[in-house]
């Protein structure tokens, strides 16, 4: 035994020499390098965010998909297709995120980003600086998402962001773009776009060159050879963003554009085929099919612009979707026809090499041997020798190109060939700094590939290969360091050196590489927390024997059900740092024997334990070791204690019972999971079709909207109709022909826009039913008129066919007579002025209100339905499902720990001692101390079986608040819908009441008797008068929606500098006077109001005194001169339609507003949603799958135990025979 411990050792001291000595060679590779301190430190930086790349394969997948959408939506967008579908439209503003939040929001959160990058390098740097002072982990890990996130998923967004400032516009009324070019904001918004550009382009460039790791024959898919398919993908898709918003945003020239497009395509498309930088096959087809798909897509894109065929979108993603296949194929054509030519040029070159060997063989034969002698001088020096030096690859980076056949076979042969070509590569480039890296790489993955798999070859012919692999990666990697000249080309020979040191126990193999000691810092701590565990479990074991052994109440109960919480997790966390230590030791003696240790005796799980024994023995046999006694007799006397069981049939049959009382014991929590899931899968489902109904209920709301717009111009419409005509009868009764005045242009006007504005939207609207306002309706010339009660729908229609039949009159001779101005139809429009149409229209603009309110109180009380149905169906699981299941698991897991009731006390006494010596023995083989790990945690006040019902019900109380918090949106919508709109509608009122003033000015000069008492005008318009001072007060005050206009953020053009706000032709036609001014014409609408009430206060207060015959033709021909010239009566008409022109606009802006708003909450709902959703997930992991698998841990546990125990132990127990033999607790 001595001599064996001897032989050991020396074999130990051969192999620590021989690793000082490799190591002594790493660090002279390392000081070749003349690095200075603060490169030292910014490649530890990038080195230890490289270590964090432990991204799941699955998240890197979500990763391409989601950069995979948003390169097509680069084209699929508005931009380059404007009839897109709005929900093509959506998803790619919301995988872009562009358009989603204020350019200024997207600022400041993508500035935020960019600081935490640059303060957490500062801070890395300043504190590392000069020292072996080690950063934060979790910092690490943090500042590696960020960097991760925000150059990969982010990319394209926070380009867009950055760039948004060339979404502007010269026109202030343009609402499609975010800022107006070249004013001071502009410029701002300008500066800090382009510093923030700066310092994102600059840090992403850095960590495309930093941040990435290139060994083959690893579990990552994305492993590149070569970083240079980063740099150029970032760059392209800067430049096609830049692209977009440059010439397609800004200047709008589409082919242009679509050129730039297509040539950035191809250029990736060139980069890729000459590269293929991704070790694996299928990622670089599908790159190539993304490329190719989108150049194609490209080019028929120019095609179509250039000859001026529509562009429809599904032809364009038929198109993409046959650039996916072809491309996908394409990349398989071009990699096997350059591999091909280059495996020709280097079979051809080798086999001209063996002609010219043998032939120069037979003439060295056939000449003398001193033929040299014989030549003179002037031969020597005359004759020319032209060498011809062959190359058989194009450029460096060919070799790991045609290398990448090792993913798929992995012989020494294929390893030998990898060999052979990346020496005929550095034959041809051998003052390539990257073909030496490569090299180095492929070498690297190689050897750790082999290490780990080295009883899958031949050993000694492994050991000789593996040897010279050893010798030729350190000259490699001394080539490389030599040729390093670039801060990048040097971190990358530092990130190798660092890559040996983590790898450094795979690639120390040799004949004694299972004897040899753990040396590396990372794995002995790793050792050390390993047998800590271990003592822990063993603690644990004990405190839960004592435990047991004193069942006397359910507390009792409840404290053992604690005290095996406690071990499980102790279990938990002990068996991930065995199964790193056996791993990361390549399956070592010392960590084989510790696992072994820790399943057979902490664990109870023998079965495990002998496959690790079987694992051990083949290691012995590869290596010929013939030492039997491979543990001492203290340390595994329990070993030959369980091998003589597992030959016995009857461990066998234990073992047997064993698995099917698990499976037994496990199963109703299986089915608890089984049905939590698919409760939650119909939560989703639930909140998917509550969803779909919030969305239609959002599109209700915006359809009334829309007609809200159409619907307020109704009162301004009728009342310039009603005016109108008593102009023209006026004009026919004085002897004039209508025709030659403008007023029949205005009937005219407002009947075109009834007809095909109005009419269509109001019959959905309206009902057919009366609201008790009675109307005049003339029936002849000297009848008494009738009135009526007819609906709003009818009315209209009726002033319509009356005002048509107005002016299809207008050329006749008879109506030339002042007898016209109490013609029937005339006298509908007259008789009704006094107030009857006025309560008609009022109403209407009321009704359209309610409307508006209508749908959005069903939108409220749509999110009360959800609210019950979703409480209705979590109370059922709650009540119906989780209570009675979690009753039931843990009624059966007390009946479980019940059973040790019956076993006699000197089990758990003996059970106790047991584990103290193993104790004592793992801290005197090992030389370690108990730390007391179990000691440092606190237990649960309550066992995990008993709180799970607790844990569940808390999950359906979160699973309630993520499925109703998206639909929370209604009661932002609707406060703020109905108060604008109730604004609106009162400020629309305006309309009337001016237009009504309007007429009743000059009524005043006409003095009707037939229509009007004798100052019955006057009364009237005085009565507006203070209607509209009261109206105005109010909408200043805010009774209307809590605000005043100049309150609403939209209407701030409006209040500040409006302009004129009419059309073109209808500002040049101004004419201006006195008391209508270019300044008053062009100023705020409430300054307008202002002015138009106080002229009208003076003109009430001062009345023209006119006594004119109205049956006289030519005192209504004076009266018409009157009003023509009267400057108060031109004062009212010009400044009511500067007015009216606001409030239109006004309106526009609102009902714009609304409907951007109701789109913008729709998008919050369905994102809130997707991401209420996800957390669904995310928390059905947290509070349903990690605690059914901590209870399934729990009776695993408890299971292995209770099989642990003798069977002459529990024979003494009848309850606990039967459990063992037929599951069943009596």
């Amino acid at each position: 035994m001595e001599q064996n411990y001897k032989d050991i050792n020396d074999d130990n001291s051969k192999s620590s020499q021989s690793q000082n000595e490799k190591n002594k060679e790493i660090y002279n590779i390392e000081a070749s390098l003349g690095l200075k301190s603060y490169e030292t430190t910014i490649f530890r930086y990038f080195i230890s965010l490289n270590r964090k790349n432990d991204i799941p394969n699955n998240i890197e997948y979500l990763f391409i998909f989601i950069e995979t959408i948003q390169l097509f939506s680069l084209f699929y967008n508005s931009d380059y297709i404007p009839n897109l579908p709005d929900s093509l439209k959506f998803i790619s503003k919301i995988f872009t995120l562009r358009n989603v939040v204020n350019p200024e929001i997207a600022l400041i959160v993508v500035g935020v980003g960019i600081a935490l990058i640059y303060i957490f390098f500062l801070i890395h740097f300043i504190t590392t600086y000069g020292s072996g002072v080690n950063f934060s982990e979790k910092l690490i890990k943090v500042n590696f998402i960020i960097i991760r996130i925000f150059f990969s998923i982010l990319f394209i967004p926070v380009l867009f962001s950055l760039l948004e400032f060339f979404n502007c516009s010269n026109n202030e009324e343009d609402t499609k773009s975010e800022y107006i070019c070249y004013n001071q904001y502009h410029f701002i918004m300008v500066s800090i776009s382009l510093a923030q550009l700066f310092l994102y382009i600059l840090v992403s460039y850095i960590n495309s060159y930093f941040s990435n790791m290139y060994i083959p024959l690893n579990s990552k898919f994305n492993s590149l050879y070569s970083n240079k398919i980063l740099s150029t993908l970032k760059n392209a898709i800067l430049i096609e963003i830049l692209n977009i918003e440059i010439f397609q945003v800004f200047f709008k020239i589409q082919y242009i554009s679509s050129i730039i497009m297509f040539m950035g395509f191809v250029y990736l498309l060139y980069i890729h085929y000459n590269y293929q930088c991704y070790y694996n096959k299928k990622l670089n087809n599908f790159y190539s099919a993304i490329w190719f798909s989108m150049a194609l897509t490209s080019f028929v894109y120019i095609i179509f612009t250039v000859i001026n065929i529509k562009l429809v979108y599904p032809v364009f993603m038929g198109i993409s979707a046959v650039g996916i296949i072809i491309g996908w194929y394409l990349n398989n054509f071009f990699f096997n026809m350059y591999s091909n030519k280059i495996f020709f040029k280097i079979e051809r070159k080798y086999n001209q090499q063996h002609v010219i060997s043998r032939l120069k063989e037979e003439i060295e034969m056939d000449l003398p041997v001193n033929d040299n002698e014989t030549n003179s001088i002037e031969t020597i020096v005359t004759t020319k020798k032209i060498i011809k030096k062959e190359k058989v690859y194009k450029k460096s980076s060919d070799c790991a190109y045609v290398s990448k056949f090792i993913l798929s076979n992995r012989s020494i042969e294929a390893f030998k060939l990898v060999n052979s070509l990346f020496k005929e590569g550095i034959s041809q480039f051998e003052r390539s700094h990257e073909i030496y890296l490569q090299y180095w790489f492929y070498l690297h993955g190689i050897q750790k590939f082999i290490s780990i798999n080295k009883r899958c070859y031949n050993t000694e012919e492994i050991n000789e290969y593996f040897n010279q692999m050893n010798i030729l990666s350190e000259k490699i990697l001394r080539k490389c360091a030599n040729l390093s000249n670039t801060l990048f080309q040097k971190f990358v020979v530092f990130n190798a050196l660092f890559i040996y040191e983590i790898d450094k126990t795979y690639l120390t193999s040799s004949k004694n590489s299972s004897d040899k000691e753990t040396s590396n810092f990372e794995l002995v701590e790793v050792r050390n927390r390993s047998i800590q565990y271990h003592l822990a479990a063993l603690n644990t074991l004990k405190n839960l024997m004592e435990s047991l052994k004193n069942l006397e109440t359910n507390e009792d109960i409840d404290i053992s059900m604690r005290v095996n919480d406690s071990l499980i997790e102790i279990l938990k966390n002990g068996e991930t740092l065995f199964k790193k230590l056996v791993l990361n030791s390549n399956y070592s003696k010392e960590s084989l024997e510790l696992y072994i240790l820790f399943l057979r005796n902490s664990m109870n799980r023998g079965d495990l334990a002998g496959q690790f024994y079987t694992i051990l023995d083949e290691n012995e046999m590869l290596e010929d070791k013939q030492n039997e006694n491979m543990l001492n007799k203290d340390k595994y006397e329990k070993s030959e204690k369980m091998s003589s069981v597992n030959s016995d049939g009857e461990y066998k049959k234990i073992g047997v019972l064993k698995k099917n009382m698990l499976q037994k014991c496990q199963e109703p929590l299986y089915k608890l999971l089984r049905v939590m899931q698919l409760t939650t899968s119909l939560a989703c489902v639930m909140g998917i079709i509550c969803n779909i109904i919030y969305f239609n209920s959002f599109k209700n709301i915006i359809s009334n909207i829309d007609y809200f717009y159409v619907a307020a111009e109704a009162p301004m419409v009728m009342s310039r109709i009603k005016s109108a005509v008593r102009l023209i009868s006026l004009v026919a009764a004085s002897g004039y022909p209508p025709v030659d005045f403008p007023f029949d242009e205005v009937v005219q006007d407002n009947l075109n826009i009834l007809e095909k504005d109005y009419f269509p939207l109001i019959y959905r609207v309206h009902s057919t039913e009366s609201k008790g306002y009675y109307t005049v309706h003339p029936i002849y010339n000297g009848v008494i008129d009738e009135i009526k009660d007819i609906d709003y729908y009818k009315a209209m229609l009726k002033i319509y066919r009356k005002s048509q039949k107005v002016l299809d009159g207008m050329n006749r001779t008879s109506i030339l007579t002042t007898s016209y101005l109490y013609d029937h139809d005339i006298r509908f429009f007259s008789s009704n002025t006094k107030g009857r149409f006025g309560n008609l229209f009022l109403d209407s603009l009321d009704i359209t209100k309610e409307n508006v309110y209508s749908v959005v109180n069903k939108h409220e009380s749509t999110f009360y339905v959800i609210t019950i149905i979703i409480f209705a169906y979590i109370i059922y699981n709650v009540i119906g499902i989780i209570i009675p299941n979690t009753n039931k698991n843990y009624h059966f897991i007390t009946n479980m720990v019940s059973l040790y009731k019956t076993l006699p006390s000197k089990f758990f006494n003996d059970q106790s001692n047991d584990y103290m010596d193993q104790i004592q023995q793992i801290c005197e083989n090992y030389e370690v101390e108990d730390e007391g790990m179990e000691k440092k945690k606190k237990m649960g006040k309550n066992s995990s079986t008993k709180n799970i019902k607790k844990i569940f019900v808390f999950y359906c109380f979160i699973v309630t608040l993520l499925l109703l918090f998206p639909f929370l949106t209604v009661f932002f919508y609707k406060n703020e819908c109905q108060s604008l709109t109730n604004f609106l509608i009162n400020s629309t009122k305006r309309i009337y009441y001016m237009a009504s003033i309007n007429l009743y000015d000059m009524e005043i000069l006409i003095k009707d008797r037939y229509y009007y008492r004798e100052g019955e005008e006057l009364a009237i318009m005085t009565e507006l008068y203070e209607t509209m001072i009261k109206l105005e007060n109010d909408l200043k005050n805010g009774v209307y929606g809590g605000k005043s206009s100049s309150q609403y953020y939209i209407f701030d053009t409006l209040n500040n500098h409006p302009g004129c706000p009419r059309s073109k032709e209808e500002c040049d036609a101004r004419v201006f006077s006195d008391f209508y001014t270019k300044e008053l014409s062009e100023s705020p609408i409430d300054y307008q109001m202002v002015e138009y009430l106080n002229k009208l206060n003076d003109y009430i207060n001062n009345p023209p005194i006119r006594n004119y015959d109205i049956t006289d033709p030519v005192d209504l021909l004076n009266i018409i001169f009157d009003i023509a010239y009267s400057p108060y009566i031109q004062f009212f008409k010009m400044i009511s339609d500067d007015i009216s022109a606001n409030i239109d606009k006004m309106n526009e802006l609102g009902t714009e507003y609304l409907i951007n708003e109701a789109h913008y909450y729709t998008n919050v709902t369905l994102i809130g949603h997707s991401i209420c959703s996800l957390s669904i997930l995310i928390t059905f992991y947290i509070f349903v799958s990690r605690p059914i698998k901590k209870q399934l841990r729990v009776i695993d546990s408890l299971n292995n135990i209770i099989f642990s125990i003798p069977r002459t132990v529990y024979n003494t127990s009848p309850k606990l025979k039967n459990f063992i033999e037929n599951g069943k607790i009596e």
